[in-house]
Formats: structure tokens, sequence, C-alpha cells
């Protein structure tokens, strides 16, 4: 070690120990050290000035928040549940709400208490609009702070004659409109004073025959009016169908096509039902 490597040492040593001589109290020095050893300074307590204090304080929090952000975002990413909108999910429908149902995936299924409300070849011509509310009514959650939604989807069977003060209403004739809007109006009324979110999904288009896809047409228009101003529409032709309307494939978005709608012209396949499922539960 050189000469001046020796005196820097001997120097940082020297000032250190005046520090602490400075910052300890007297009569916690022991008597062998001299007091003296020191250069004697006025040493006066400073505090900090205000302005730096608030700079502190800003600086600290700052800098908590920065720790803190990334801990609650990774909380909300690694909740399995962060994708289901609901806590409850009733399904109220025929084959068609059926068929959705099924497409509903696992991770869903896990995070939702989901009640199945559907009949194959059920309608409002079958049942009616009170009989609809009180099934749902039923199987509600009594705990309000739970999340609940009813999606319905009927119609594709409400195609039939009607019987109205003894009288058969044909379907595509006025009578038989005057009286399927009239139940639809007294469903609407239920369904939107029920204590839930209440979505009713668009009836999908079909393309079996003229007459059927006529009288489906006439009854999406009727329900799409009837639910306006008192439950949420949720229109799903927009993602099934084209400028030329109905089409059995959907393209993918790696260039491949899946198949949409069963060979009769009105049902789903399973991957239907799934695309269905998920484009609904994101809210689309």
């Amino acid at each position: 070690m050189g000469k001046d490597d020796q005196n820097f040492g001997q120097k940082y040593t020297f000032e250190m120990v005046c520090h602490l001589q400075d910052t300890i109290p007297k009569a916690h020095i022991r008597h062998h050290q001299s007091p003296h050893i020191c250069p004697r300074r006025n040493v006066q307590k400073q505090s900090l000035p205000h302005h730096d204090l608030l700079s502190w304080v800003r600086a600290l929090a700052c800098v908590l928040l920065m720790l803190l952000s990334p801990l609650h975002a990774k909380a909300e990413t690694n909740d399995p549940c962060a994708t289901s909108p609901y806590d409850h999910l009733i399904m109220v429908g025929d084959s068609l709400a059926q068929g959705i149902l099924s497409g509903i995936g696992p991770d869903h299924r896990r995070c939702m208490k989901i009640i199945d409300l559907t009949q194959v070849s059920d309608g409002l011509l079958n049942t009616s609009p009170e009989e609809w509310v009180k099934r749902i009514l039923g199987v509600l959650p009594r705990d309000h702070t739970k999340r609940a939604a009813v999606y319905m989807l009927i119609g594709t069977n409400d195609i039939i004659a009607m019987r109205k003060n003894r009288k058969i209403l044909r379907p595509g004739s006025d009578e038989w409109d005057d009286a399927y809007r009239e139940k639809l109006t007294r469903l609407m009324d239920g369904l939107g004073k029920l204590p839930a979110e209440v979505h009713w999904i668009e009836l999908p288009i079909t393309d079996r025959d003229r007459k059927t896809t006529m009288m489906h047409n006439r009854v999406r228009a009727m329900q799409e009016e009837a639910a306006r101003g008192h439950i949420r529409y949720r229109h799903l032709n927009n993602h099934i169908a084209d400028l030329d309307g109905f089409r059995f494939y959907l393209a993918r978005e790696d260039g491949t096509k899946m198949r949409l709608r069963y060979k009769d012209r009105i049902h789903f396949t399973r991957h239907g039902y799934e695309f269905l499922a998920t484009t609904l539960l994101q809210g689309n």
C-alpha cells in the first residue's frame, strides 16, 4: 500500500470517527475516548424544508404505486373467473337455447352456476307468458349480491296455428300476428320486472323452405320490437350470416372453415353452438 493510500485511509477513518462522535450523545462516549480528538464544530440540528418533505412524500408514493401496480395486475390476471360475466346464468327456451347451453366451455362452468330451463319444441304458443316468468322467478338466486343473468331464446316452434276465442288463427294472417304480439307484450312486461339481467337472444336466421323462413323472419321482427324498452336484445345474425343471408360455414382466423349449421338448416353443429355461447358471454 502506498503512502498516499495510507493517508487517504487515515483521513477517511478520522472523518468517520468525528462524524460518529458528533451524532452520539456525550453520555455514551466511553471515558477513555478523548473528547478533543476531533476539531470542535458547531453541529446544529437542521430540519428538512417543507417543500423538500413534500417532494420526498410524493416520490415515495410514486415508488409504492409502481411496486404495487404489477402485483395488482398479476392478481387480476391470475383470477380464473375474470372472464365469466355472471355468478348465475339461467338459460331459457327451446332446443336452440339448449344447444347454446351445451356450447358453454368448462372454464365458465367452473365459475358460474348454470341453470337449465330449456325444453325441446317449447315456445310461446306451448307455454303461456306468465308460466315462463314463473319458471324463471323460481330459480333466481335469493342473494341479490350475486350477478344473475337470464338468456332466453324461443320462436323457432312458434310458427304454428293458434286458437283464440274458439277461432283458429293461421300463421301469416294479421289475426295471428296480433295474437302473437299480445303474448310477446305480456312476456316482455314480466321479464322486465325480474330482479336479474335479462337478455333476449335473436332468433337465428333459417333456410329450410320459403314459408318457414318467411314466418321465422316475421317472428324475429316482432320479438325485437316487443323487447325494445324492456330488456336487452342480443343480435346474433350479424355474426353467423353474410350479405346473402344464411350460410353453413364460418371462416376462422387461420383461413380454415368451420361448419356452423346442421343439415336441417335450422339447428347448429357442436362448433356452431360453442361459437354462439362464446359470442354471447363475451358481450358481442
